[in-house]
């Protein structure tokens, strides 16, 4: 519903953000180790966090613990509800994928095949399929049903560090460590249909609109926010990283609002960044003029992204 925001920091504490107001709420300690993942059911009734030590823990939506699992020998870097909330899927540092039930938190089936840690892993938005990516370079899509390798892509020259399917789940998007975006039609994976260039050092992170999923905005290493359409290869609209009032550090997360007018971002420099686009009609003479050769591109605002709205947590 967009009321609040929960973001978790390398000491494994989660701080908690008014989402009308974005003022400060609250901040307790919900791990011993670093926070190294965290997702929200479908439905919107728990949230699942996982550590640096391959701890998941389940959070009602008041922020109850409702249960903790050993689910991986190392660091878990993805979890994914599936469709129904009833499963869902973690990848962990330990090269190991894993299917869950949700109610018990058993261990239902453990997909093996990529030979390095897995970085990331999402279950498609309404079928039996996982997608994943790992430092091995590849991108490699699962049958949840069996646990059997569907396909496996040689997507990127190095580590696949995220991964995301469209709404409709047709198609699918991958950031890489080459610096480098793709997309893929599921039916058609030898090729992609996209690639995206433009950030200066790895990606790190990835986020698709909630209702234009056309759309997408992705982090990096240094700081730096794309904005991109699927169907252009250039940018929309770029932050980087270290300019002022930007990120100084690596991005972590992204996310939208639900309502998808407003993209937060979470980095290494202990901040959270509130972005939205301009307001209707600012900077629109600048950006005529920059246009017509009158003024120089470098400070035009409105073509280089996101007015950026920063809360420093306590911890940071």
């Amino acid at each position: 519903e967009g009321r609040g925001l929960v973001a978790g920091n390398s000491q494994g504490e989660f701080t908690l953000w008014d989402g009308y107001e974005f003022n400060f709420l609250t901040i307790w300690q919900g791990h011993d180790q670093a926070v190294q993942s965290m997702t929200w059911s479908h439905h919107g009734e728990f949230m699942m966090s996982a550590d640096k030590t391959g701890i998941i823990k389940y959070w009602m939506s008041n922020m109850n613990e409702v249960k903790k699992i050993q689910g991986h020998k190392d660091s878990v870097r993805a979890l994914s509800f599936a469709p129904s909330d009833l499963k869902f899927v973690s990848g962990s540092d330990d090269c190991q994928i894993k299917l869950w039930d949700f109610e018990t938190g058993k261990e239902e089936r453990v997909l093996s095949g990529h030979h390095w840690d897995v970085k990331c892993c999402e279950w498609h938005p309404s079928k039996p399929i996982v997608l994943s990516g790992g430092k091995d370079h590849k991108v490699k899509l699962w049958d949840a049903r069996t646990g059997g390798c569907l396909d496996t892509i040689n997507a990127h020259k190095n580590t696949v560090r995220a991964c995301q399917w469209s709404k409709n789940g047709s198609w699918f998007v991958t950031g890489g460590r080459d610096q480098k975006l793709k997309l893929y039609d599921v039916r058609r994976t030898a090729e992609a249909l996209y690639q995206y260039a433009g950030h200066r050092s790895e990606v790190t992170s990835l986020a698709l609109h909630p209702f234009h999923e056309t759309i997408f905005a992705s982090g990096d290493h240094t700081g730096g926010i794309f904005y991109w359409s699927v169907n252009s290869e250039d940018p929309i609209a770029h932050k980087m990283g270290g300019d002022q009032g930007n990120h100084e550090a690596c991005i972590w997360a992204l996310a939208w609002h639900p309502l998808g007018h407003i993209l937060c971002s979470g980095s290494n420099d202990h901040t959270c960044k509130f972005w939205c686009r301009n307001r209707p009609g600012e900077g629109i003479k600048e950006g005529i003029m920059a246009a017509n050769g009158t003024l120089p591109p470098e400070p035009v605002e409105p073509n280089t992204g996101y007015r950026p709205r920063t809360e420093n947590g306590p911890h940071g």
